[in-house]
């Protein structure tokens, strides 16, 4: 299998051709290796990755015979997949784009890679991400990893703390990219990469064994070239996970995921309604907006009822600008939790342990969080947690006014910057803040810097079937992937 067919295939039609011995695990993975090889470093130097697993051919090798043997054991057998590296490995390092982690070996796996391997799924690598503790050296995305190009445009940011992870999906290293987000660190990377993503109703993937600030607003979701083989992933890590109380919540929802796949299909005509709160003004936007308005007429055209002019009478801007930092103060519960139930080669007992050893390591914004009294930050947190529970039922209200299946609206209308150490873009954390689900979809690039434009869809709770059905009529009916310049098909190139 060449890489242009492999690039441009489902992880079904992946698996299809195992089935059908046209290809094979290895053959999968020696050609993601062979882009690898081409594209990390050298001339277009993406280097989305920390760490690459040196035993990936070996495992692939493993998974064709026992595929041969006894079949696959899921749709994800023998498929690569990137991981951001503050999800725990057993057999790579888990650095947080950390220099005092950059050896750290976690005893066990995180829960959802756990899960991923079960399925089969084959850890390519680690990718790079923005030094999560630390302050890294000036253009660089970490001290451990160094900077991340963005493949449609290497003079623009490939995002937030994901970046390294959509850079290496959007370049062609891999099927499948985890990532994971407090605010828009899942979204604002697909954005920027031509991807889609989706990020989950809080509950519905374990957290256990992510490095993670927030209990009520970290998540982990996927980045993908395509919908199916996000439907792929996340059909095979939902569910309750003992380690992660929060999943308690998806048990009773356990019959809307188990078919997640089965489900994108559906001929469900949808009705969708246009947030107008979520448009910026300006120049700077224009063209942005137009790209994505643009894509909301097209999506009228596939049994798709839009609703304009859509409110909930707020200035969301001003009041998801006063919430999104709520992750700041669960900071040291959320590290006390992790370091108590993720054993690794550094011994780190708690978020004490890890201020005390590390310092002057640490990045100053984090330390008056590390060190604040208990109370107070129970206070401030019970408050912010209360007022984002609030903003989700003000949205969901307005959909059940409307009888809405989503909402839609610019996710960031603004191209990527060109510097790499990011102030804050212009796009928006209402799916973090508001605790409901959220698919990526893109929408075009801009003109002058060809800079991809992203459209989010918003839903309800534990509406990600219908999230995922509306993103894949949106994407066989009004916008697909596309590779970006700077990494060509390789097939293309030896012809």
């Amino acid at each position: 299998m060449n890489d242009l067919e492999l690039l441009n295939a489902s992880i079904y039609e992946l698996g299809v051709a195992m089935d059908n011995k046209l290809t094979s695990a290895t053959d999968i993975v020696s050609t993601y290796l062979q882009r690898v090889n081409a594209y990390e470093g050298g001339e277009v130097g993406i280097n989305a990755f920390i760490t690459l697993n040196s035993n990936a051919l070996t495992l692939a090798g493993a998974l064709d015979e026992e595929r041969e043997r006894y079949g696959r054991r899921s749709l994800l057998h023998g498929i690569p997949i990137v991981v951001k590296d503050l999800f725990n490995t057993k057999d790579l390092p888990t650095t947080a784009g950390f220099i005092p982690f950059r050896y750290m070996q976690c005893h066990e796996d995180a829960t959802v890679i756990e899960k991923l391997k079960h399925a089969g799924a084959i850890v390519l690598g680690k990718s790079n991400m923005s030094d999560w503790f630390g302050v890294a050296p000036q253009g660089m995305q970490s001290a451990v990893g160094g900077r991340t190009k963005n493949p449609y445009n290497l003079n623009l940011t490939p995002g937030r703390s994901s970046g390294g992870t959509a850079a290496a999906i959007s370049s062609g290293f891999a099927s499948l990219g985890l990532a994971s987000e407090t605010g828009v660190s899942i979204r604002n990377p697909a954005s920027n990469n031509n991807l889609f993503a989706v990020v989950p109703t809080p509950g519905l993937i374990s957290r256990h064994g992510l490095i993670m600030n927030s209990h009520v607003m970290e998540r982990a979701g996927f980045v993908s070239r395509n919908v199916y083989d996000l439907a792929v992933g996340m059909q095979s890590v939902s569910g309750y996970d003992a380690r992660d109380s929060l999943t308690r919540r998806s048990v009773a929802r356990r019959h809307l995921f188990e078919n997640l796949v089965g489900s994108i299909d559906t001929k469900k005509i949808f009705k969708v309604g246009v947030l107008t709160d979520m448009y910026r003004d300006g120049n700077l936007h224009r063209e942005g907006i137009g790209l994505v308005n643009e894509a909301i007429n097209k999506l009228q055209l596939y049994d798709v009822n839009i609703v304009h002019g859509l409110s909930t009478g707020l200035d969301l801007f001003t009041v998801l600008s006063e919430l999104r930092d709520l992750n700041m103060y669960e900071m040291r519960d959320a590290l006390d939790n992790y370091f108590k139930l993720n054993k690794s080669n550094l011994q780190i007992r708690d978020s004490s342990d890890f201020l005390t050893r590390y310092q002057d390591d640490l990045k100053p914004g984090i330390l008056p969080y590390l060190n604040s009294d208990s109370s107070m930050v129970s206070s401030i947190r019970k408050k912010r947690w209360r007022q984002t529970h609030e903003l989700g039922n003000v949205i969901t209200r307005l959909m059940d006014l409307h009888n809405l299946d989503a909402l839609v609206y610019p996710f960031k209308s603004e191209p990527a910057l060109s510097e790499h150490v990011i102030p804050r873009e212009s796009d928006n954390p209402l799916s973090s803040v508001c605790g409901l689900p959220a698919v990526i979809v893109p929408a075009g690039f801009t003109s002058a810097d060809n800079a991809p434009i992203a459209m989010e869809i918003l839903g309800r709770r534990w509406g990600e079937p219908d999230l995922l059905a509306l993103a894949r009529r949106y994407e066989r009916h009004v916008r697909r992937w596309t590779l970006p310049v700077s990494t060509p098909y390789l097939s293309s190139l030896l012809a």
